[in-house]
């Protein structure tokens, strides 16, 4: 398990990387129980050691930091989660937006016939992974390494 930490002092961006399926798996059933593998400031470090090490993974590669990581654009939460919205806004603060999910339901309500659909393949993606064992979507900046607009 490695901590990466993304920034300097008080205002670092610190997560758990997991590093084997078995790391991975215990990452997320700590995650279903509402454990957070992400923090800011320098008390995460602490916070992130002692769950690793409780998950029976300590961190054992050391500290790794990312001083080009810029922070997350933003963070999408589902409609409805207001009190996962409440900890990512007071964890982030003014600098990282916290939004809502837009999306309501599928804008095609009826199975009626529609014209042709000049696209090869439906454009919309799988949810990513984090939206389902997170329950909460990090953009990242712009700046990040395989970042689009």
């Amino acid at each position: 398990m490695r901590l990466i930490i993304a920034g300097r002092a008080e205002d670092a961006w610190v997560r758990l990387e997991p590093e084997t399926s078995d790391e991975i798996m215990a990452v997320e059933r700590s995650v279903a129980q509402g454990d957070w593998t992400i923090g800011r400031g320098s008390a995460a470090i602490d916070t992130l050691r002692a769950l690793a090490t409780r998950l029976g993974y300590p961190v054992r590669v050391g500290e790794e930091r990312e001083t080009s990581a810029p922070p997350p654009r933003l963070f999408v939460v589902p409609r409805g989660e207001t009190a996962l919205a409440a900890r990512l806004r007071a964890m982030a603060g003014s600098s990282v937006p916290v939004i809502w999910d837009r999306r309501e339901q599928d804008r095609r309500t009826t199975d009626r016939p529609f014209p042709a659909d000049r696209r090869r393949r439906d454009r919309r993606g799988p949810p990513p992974s984090t939206w389902g064992t997170l329950h909460f979507l990090v953009v990242p900046s712009l700046d990040s390494p395989g970042a689009t607009e």
